[in-house]
């Protein structure tokens, strides 16, 4: 059973891991998120030119600074994205009851 495994060897379980979890990622995102955009385009009311245009800016940020840097925006832009959404002015005089059409 053990036919290719040396005597004293063992498997390491993280590094198996941690391959899976990797090919598990690329499968998700080499064909599962493509067919999700259109959902996604559609809840979030984005374009596919916006998309478009942020792939572009950060392959350009790739080109001058490296993957490493990109990888690090990229991991940051969830907190940009919170911090824009708590700058939203908020209105006071805003309808807090839903309208009920009376005939």
């Amino acid at each position: 059973m053990n036919g290719n495994i040396e005597q004293g060897k063992k498997i390491d379980y993280r590094k198996l891991i941690l391959l899976a979890t990797g090919h598990l990622v690329a499968d998700i995102n080499n064909s599962a998120l493509p067919a999700m955009l259109p959902f996604i385009k559609e809840a979030l009311g984005l374009s596919f030119g916006m998309g478009g245009l942020g792939a572009v800016i950060l392959g350009l940020f790739a080109d001058l600074w490296g993957v490493p840097t990109t990888l690090w925006i990229i991991a940051f832009l969830p907190c940009g994205a919170f911090l824009m959404a708590a700058l939203i002015p908020y209105q006071s005089n805003a309808r807090t009851s839903i309208p009920t059409n009376s005939v």
